[in-house]
């Protein structure tokens, strides 16, 4: 929901890993998280977790337009 993107921003990305895992344990099969920025270990392997558990997560891809760098979340593999 747009409270947990804004909570992932507000409160850092190691609180918003374990509220993307609580998500999970609720039974959540789809997750989106409406954020983008650099490269974050911590939140790769989240997600990398999170679809490996069966999850989609969709993320967005920023609004820099078609020549933009990468944004992640939404250009981990």
């Amino acid at each position: 929901s747009g409270a947990v993107a804004r909570g992932l921003l507000k409160r850092g990305l190691q609180r918003g890993d374990r509220r993307l895992d609580r998500l999970a344990e609720a039974g959540a099969r789809v997750i989106n998280l409406s954020l983008a920025g650099p490269p974050n270990t911590a939140l790769e392997e989240t997600v990398a977790r999170l679809v490996g558990d069966g999850i989609v997560v969709v993320a967005a891809a920023g609004n820099g337009g078609p020549r933009a760098g990468a944004a992640y979340p939404a250009a981990y593999d």
